[in-house]
């Protein structure tokens, strides 16, 4: 069990307690032990890991620009606002974690794009441009890159997919 402790001073630190029976020979339970640990160090770690984790998604949710993050079995582990809205524009499927990435794939490029996604896995990084029908009808231009993601340690942890709807720009070049 954890538990918050007040300070005179007004602040508090956190216990974590485990208990035991105490038994005697016949292993009859005679009392209970408790055992408290200071762990107000882990749960300050925990609560600036969650802020600093709150803050990186409001800056991705605040962009123009898709983001996507697949884990090495090519499954969605992340995203922001601007992705769940491009893919429900397009596909009429509501982003979630967990979904293949190669759901969103046309069939007649299902295989180049399992490719490129596992040689981004390989440290590879693509930059394409795609034209995409809306389904509530036209369709939008993406220039998009896919790169592989590393830990701070420098271990694989996925591969990442930013896109970027350039269909006035391309609208204007053909012009």
């Amino acid at each position: 069990i954890d538990l918050p402790n007040p300070r005179s001073v007004g602040s508090q630190f956190w216990t974590r307690w485990e208990f035991s029976a105490i038994t005697n020979t016949e292993g009859a339970t005679i009392g209970i032990r408790g055992v408290g640990t200071d762990i107000t160090e882990r749960k300050r770690a925990e609560f600036e890991r969650r802020k600093t984790q709150e803050y990186i998604q409001s800056i991705l949710n605040n962009t123009d620009e898709s983001f996507v993050l697949i884990d090495p079995d090519l499954n969605i582990l992340s995203y922001n606002v601007a992705a769940s809205k491009s893919v429900y524009e397009i596909f009429g499927v509501h982003l979630k974690k967990g979904l293949p990435i190669l759901m969103f794939i046309d069939d007649g490029e299902y295989e180049n794009a399992e490719r490129v996604y596992r040689k981004a896995l390989e440290g590879k990084q693509y930059e394409l441009e795609t034209t995409k029908a809306l389904k509530g009808g036209g369709e939008r231009v993406l220039s998009s890159t896919i790169k592989p993601v590393y830990t701070e340690s420098g271990d694989l942890q996925g591969v990442m997919i930013t896109s970027r709807d350039v269909t006035a720009r391309k609208r204007a070049e053909e012009q």
